[in-house]
């Protein structure tokens, strides 16, 4: 049985789902214009980011909308490629040497040099609305090891290493998309690269970026042609990713609910169940395994601690580090409500993973990448990168989605 998706030609029409989806969008993008505008708390800055994003990331759904010849048109895709090489000249005047993320690697590095675990060690540096304060990391694990191999072969730490570490990362992440893409779309791909390999050099996404952008990429070449070593392939993309950003964790839960969905609606009625759940049981355990394993020298405990519980616990974040105000946080902030957020942020992402399922794959985990960045603590326009490399992967998915469906139509005549 041929599992049909929601975006392909012969999926059940959409049409409304994505009216809706873009009202939402417009919806969050007001809730944070109204925030930027009254600014009603005390220790709330920057609060444009929430409206930059929510506005990426409306202009990113609509232009799923549009007619799909405008990914052909050489005049929009000059309009892409200029508008992002001006965007990120304009984000490269802010890299600065006295960042946070510098001083927050400065001091990881020399703490790991001391001997003494970041998880636990009240050492790291990070800026707040009473300055400088110590604290323990707050990034996961895999976050901690590119950066650690790029100061050991420059001798050195300092902001010109983070960058050209970033500028590898993300050179490296548009050449997998680019190896994953047919000879006649990869033209088109140059448009983007300007948002992908030069938009973020200020903060430590590009290791996400990568792994994206792997995991995209064997997404769509399983899809024109699964192989036995593509789903392992992925679990051990999966175990290191979750270590990097969050976001890479909704992802896999994503990929993991669309994998069981698709295995149970592909199967034939009166199917032995065991094999069913001992595949999916799989696919949730072993990437869990890795992530578990590479923590271990750090502390299991310490890292959930510090990572996952210090973002879910807006107050505490707030006395560490400086808080910028995102849709839902900033909302509930606002009406005295903070303490729900952690139900309303994880009930948000539950339902889109579970939402996302009709979905071809990589449009499902776009999907909840978008609703992930409306929900967490801050506004991230780190992450506006992975949305543009997701983007262009899922606009190719779908042009290969439809040109499998002609060839069947044609075979079926």
């Amino acid at each position: 049985m041929r599992v049909e998706y929601a975006d392909t030609p012969r999926g059940y029409s959409v049409r409304m789902g994505r009216m809706a989806g873009l009202g939402a969008l417009a919806a969050a993008l007001a809730v944070a214009a109204l925030l930027w505008r009254v600014q009603p708390l005390p220790t709330g800055h920057a609060y444009i980011l929430g409206v930059e994003v929510a506005a990426a990331l409306f202009v990113v759904w609509w232009a799923w909308t549009l007619p799909e010849r405008w990914s052909h048109s050489r005049l929009a895709l000059g309009v892409v490629a200029a508008v992002g090489v001006l965007w990120s000249a304009e984000n490269l005047t802010d890299v600065r040497p006295d960042t946070e993320v510098v001083r927050v690697y400065g001091s990881l590095f020399s703490a790991l040099d001391a001997g003494r675990n970041p998880y636990a060690c009240d050492c790291i540096v990070h800026f707040s609305d009473h300055g400088a304060r110590l604290g323990n990391f707050n990034y996961l694990p895999t976050e901690i090891w590119p950066y650690r191999a790029a100061t050991e072969l420059a001798g050195e730490w300092s902001v010109q290493v983070l960058v050209a570490t970033l500028l590898l990362f993300g050179v490296a992440a548009f050449a997998v998309l680019w190896g994953a893409t047919a000879r006649d779309g990869r033209l088109r791909l140059l448009a983007f690269a300007p948002w992908i390999v030069l938009w973020e050099l200020r903060t430590n996404v590009q290791t996400t970026l990568l792994v994206v952008a792997l995991v995209v990429a064997v997404l769509l070449q399983r899809q024109r042609h699964e192989r036995p070593w593509q789903r392992p392939a992925l679990w051990v993309l999966f175990g290191v990713g979750m270590l990097t950003k969050f976001a890479v964790i909704p992802l896999f839960a994503t990929w993991w609910w669309h994998s069981t969905y698709r295995r149970y609606r592909a199967a034939r009625v009166g199917a032995p169940p065991r094999p069913l759940v001992r595949a999916s049981l799989a696919d949730a355990a072993v990437p869990a395994g890795i992530a578990v394993a590479l923590s271990l020298p750090f502390g299991l405990v310490n890292i959930v601690r510090e990572t996952v519980l210090f973002n879910l616990e807006l107050g505490e974040r707030a006395e560490l580090t400086t808080f910028y105000p995102n849709v839902l946080s900033g909302l509930l902030q606002w009406v005295g409500a903070s303490e729900l957020f952690p139900v309303a942020a994880v009930g948000a992402m539950v339902a889109a993973v579970l939402l996302s399922a009709r979905h071809a794959p990589v449009l499902a985990m776009l999907l909840t990448l978008t609703v992930f960045m409306l929900v967490a603590p801050t506004p991230e326009p780190q992450y506006l990168p992975v949305v543009i490399l997701m983007f262009v992967a899922a606009v190719l998915e779908r042009e290969s989605l439809a040109v499998e469906a002609r060839d069947l139509e044609r075979q079926a005549a």
